[in-house]
């Protein structure tokens, strides 16, 4: 089963578990592409559909600032706004891979199709 940014099962128990949010970064970081490549497509609903479900599960496991940039992305959608959702993009990724490189373990990011995979960190316990 391919796992995507919608994806909510994993945090349907709610709460902040030690070692969730760390993992949910890592999870985020692993598909910034697949959000990049609905961006580029202008797949507004893709896109909305990842901003909603991002606010709801960063939120869920105490990641509020990558929550409410989960909000504004798909707020930015109701209006078509493409230049203020490539913006939300990029502060979704800055925010993703800043929060990532603070944290323990090293895991390989993609960014975009073309790029290398770029080493950054995570914290897996608590």
């Amino acid at each position: 089963m391919t796992q995507t940014l919608t994806d909510t099962h994993l945090f349907q128990a709610g709460g902040k578990a030690a070692g969730v949010a760390a993992s949910y970064l890592e999870f985020c970081a692993d598909h910034l592409c697949q959000l990049r490549r609905y961006i580029t497509k202008h797949d507004r609903t893709a896109v909305s559909q990842i901003g909603q479900a991002l606010m709801g599960n960063a939120e869920a496991v105490g990641l509020s600032e990558l929550s409410s940039l989960g909000g504004q992305l798909e707020q930015y959608c109701q209006g078509n706004d493409w230049a203020a959702i490539d913006a939300a993009y990029q502060a979704i990724a800055d925010t993703v891979l800043t929060l990532c490189s603070h944290q323990g373990e090293r895991v390989k990011v993609v960014q975009t199709p073309d790029a290398p995979p770029k080493p950054v960190k995570i914290k897996t316990g608590s």
